[in-house]
């Protein structure tokens, strides 16, 4: 999708800015391109249009989009992958024994792109390239488990948000989810269509 789709989608979602309330800015195209340049890794259109408009910010109160510049570590592209490198190498080391070697090497080549509650990560893979063009790659999940679980949840990044996050695909991989917002266990603390921009953190005061 590009940014005028995007617009056109987002105009009817909930978004969550209080008025006076500071909020991380979107990227810039220069953050972007940085960003590529450092990871050697080309974003997706669809995802440079969403986050130049929308920027770093929480899905249906559930997956937080990352996106470079931010000041708030889990939401910055850059730190977020900076970080998941040098874990995904111990945690590499401690399931040697329980992945395959192909599943291992999948793992560290994941550029992660959102976090989730539980440990729950999501990241593009650089070598499963969409048929569909725009730079798209396959985004996986990677749950915190012994044997590392890398499962593939969308083929682009607008069927991410779409049709995961946002819609029904996601009980496709968390089955035993309650499906009814009235549910205590509900995974979703938001309603579907929502975004909840990151906050700006605050500059601790000098002493």
């Amino acid at each position: 999708m590009n940014s005028t789709q995007w617009k056109r989608k987002t105009a009817s979602w909930r978004v969550y800015r209080r008025p006076g309330k500071p909020y991380e800015a979107p990227p810039t195209e220069q953050d972007l391109d940085a960003f590529e340049q450092h990871f050697s890794f080309q974003l997706p259109l669809s995802y440079r249009a969403f986050a130049l408009l929308m920027g770093p910010g929480t899905v249906s109160g559930f997956c937080t989009i990352a996106t470079p510049g931010c000041k708030s570590e889990q939401s910055d592209l850059n730190s977020l992958n900076r970080s998941k490198q040098k874990n995904w190498k111990k945690i590499a080391e401690l399931l040697d024994r329980r992945m395959t070697p192909e599943g291992l090497e999948q793992l560290g080549r994941l550029i992660t792109m959102a976090v989730a509650p539980d440990g729950i990560d999501f990241g593009w893979d650089p070598k499963d390239i969409s048929p569909e063009g725009g730079h798209e790659q396959g985004i996986y999940l990677v749950r915190r488990t012994p044997e590392g679980h890398v499962e593939k949840v969308a083929a682009t990044f607008d069927e991410f948000i779409l049709d995961f996050c946002m819609g029904p695909r996601y009980f496709d991989f968390f089955p035993y989810d309650p499906k009814t917002p009235d549910d205590p266990d509900y995974p979703f603390s938001e309603p579907r269509e929502s975004y909840d921009p990151v906050p700006l953190k605050k500059r601790p005061k000098r002493k």
